[in-house]
């Protein structure tokens, strides 16, 4: 947050509003020079599942992604599906617009990811174990708002005009980045965590929130895109439009090729996908990994790290069976019973290994 930061502000050239939003002013005469004020921004954390209603004010505010930068591959955004293609750990740069003649600036742009399914909108987005963990002994870990946050900004923690909000003791408090802006620009945010993460999203369709909101927290517009984070944008981009298609065909006619553009708004993929084969997932168990002993510190470390293991193998053998009902699974079986076991042993203190919570 920014503290004492000092306006030099003269009444005479500044919207009456602004004494509404500055304690102790409120009676004070629209001629009267304000001179220097300190103020302390608190940033503003909803709770609550987050609305997901697009609207829009005279404010206009707008969301924009520019297609002249998608053609690196490392994200792409389908027009057609209204939804971003990225993988973890590269920026996407988002570009923010309202009318400024409308607004009282500085504003904020505040963005949350949520759940898209309905069913599951109640459900705050977090980060996954592997991705929230952090050794007992580390100085250096993040604030845990920003370690269970599965969006981050570009720039670096810390850096000025950039806020985490959320209370990680709070359920119905939910992970947001907000961002001051002085006037309509961008900013880029990355993903820590991919859609595959069992033990966070779980597979579950995404969606981002961005309000536009005063200081206070009032909210001048919302527009929403979908996201989804994994390993190969191009190859989910395309799979993802080919499965609307198949749901949605149009008289009989051949699907037109995705088109491509580098006008920002509303943009689509910069490359049209080639129509190869694709591996979807290798979820194949033909070889089997004897892992090595190992020693972490504490029980807990140790049953996340086997139930991370655990909820994958369960994946796999879902993935398995669905795709040929018949095979054998019995690798699997075996896997997912040699980890509960080494569960039950970490429990009862008998595991090899396994370290005190202390």
């Amino acid at each position: 947050m920014f503290k004492n930061e000092i306006l030099d502000l003269d009444a005479s050239e500044v919207p009456l509003d602004i004494f509404r939003i500055l304690d102790g002013f409120n009676e004070l005469d629209p001629n009267v020079t304000l001179g220097q004020i300190q103020m302390d921004f608190v940033p503003v954390s909803p709770t609550g599942p987050p609305s997901t209603k697009e609207f829009t004010t005279d404010v206009n505010f707008r969301v924009e992604i520019d297609g002249s930068k998608t053609h690196k591959k490392k994200f792409l955004y389908s027009h057609k599906l209204n939804c971003l293609f990225l993988n973890t750990g590269h920026n996407f740069s988002i570009n923010f617009q309202w009318d400024i003649t409308k607004v009282l600036h500085p504003v904020y742009v505040r963005t949350t990811v949520v759940f898209s399914d309905p069913c599951d909108a109640e459900k705050r987005v977090q980060t996954c174990y592997q991705h929230s963990y952090v050794s007992p002994d580390d100085s250096n870990a993040l604030p845990e708002n920003i370690r269970h946050n599965v969006l981050r900004s570009g720039r670096e923690v810390g850096a000025p005009d950039v806020f985490y909000c959320g209370a990680p003791a709070s359920a119905d408090s939910w992970y947001s980045v907000l961002v001051r802006f002085p006037a309509p620009s961008s900013h880029a945010f990355h993903f820590v965590c991919r859609n595959s993460c069992s033990s966070g999203i779980n597979r579950r369709p995404l969606s981002l929130v961005f309000t536009l909101e005063s200081a206070a927290g009032d909210v001048y517009g919302r527009q929403v895109v979908g996201v989804r984070v994994c390993g190969c944008p191009k190859r989910d981009l395309y799979t993802a439009e080919l499965a609307q298609s198949s749901e949605n065909p149009k008289s009989g006619k051949r699907k037109a090729k995705t088109e491509t553009t580098d006008t920002p708004t509303t943009i689509v993929s910069s490359t049209t996908p080639s129509r190869k084969r694709i591996k979807l997932e290798d979820s194949e168990c033909d070889t089997l990994v004897t892992l090595p002993a190992i020693t972490v510190p504490g029980t807990r470390v140790a049953l996340a790290g086997l139930r991370v293991m655990r909820d994958m193998l369960l994946q796999t053998r879902a993935v398995q069976l669905r795709a040929r009902p018949q095979q054998d699974v019995r690798a699997v079986e075996r896997g997912l019973a040699e980890l509960m076991a080494a569960e039950d042993a970490v429990r009862r203190g008998g595991g090899a290994g396994s370290g005190s919570d202390d």
